[in-house]
């Protein structure tokens, strides 16, 4: 395990810009704490931006489907990157675009589990990598769904 300055610090040291992904219960915390040194606080001057799987205050769960071998997130993320949803999106899959994605696509997903609890994906990233491409697709056309 890593403390929050300890994962800062080594973030600052990989030159250009980073985005870190976070697929586990609480992950929003990384981002955001009473640590003068959080994610969040220093993401504008270091050029690094986060997404993580849920709120300070939220689990993430497992998304159960034998095929996916994945939780909610990652599930969301991997369809995200594999273009499905870009038709609308000029073929781009922008750092923004994924948490909006993300976001639906979690919700789907726990809905399926039947679970009362509610997970979010959480994004803290200053401006400019708000519109980082983290995908192009060379058709527009939409992926059939899974």
């Amino acid at each position: 395990m890593l403390s929050g300055t300890e994962l800062t610090d080594s973030l600052r040291r990989v030159a250009g810009r980073r985005i870190l992904l976070i697929d586990t219960c609480r992950a929003g915390a990384a981002g955001r704490s009473s640590n003068p040194y959080a994610l969040a606080r220093r993401s504008a001057s270091a050029q690094v931006a986060m997404l993580s799987a849920a709120r300070d205050y939220e689990q993430s769960y497992e998304y159960f489907d034998p095929a996916a071998r994945h939780g909610a997130f990652t599930q969301a993320l991997l369809g995200g990157l594999s273009g499905f949803d870009t038709a609308s999106l000029d073929g781009r899959m922008t750092l923004e675009r994924m948490h909006r994605y993300v976001t639906i696509e979690v919700k789907r997903n726990t809905e399926r589990l039947a679970t009362t609890g509610t997970q979010t994906p959480v994004l803290y990233a200053p401006p400019a990598l708000r519109q980082s491409v983290l995908a192009e697709f060379e058709s527009t056309e939409q992926p059939p769904r899974r």
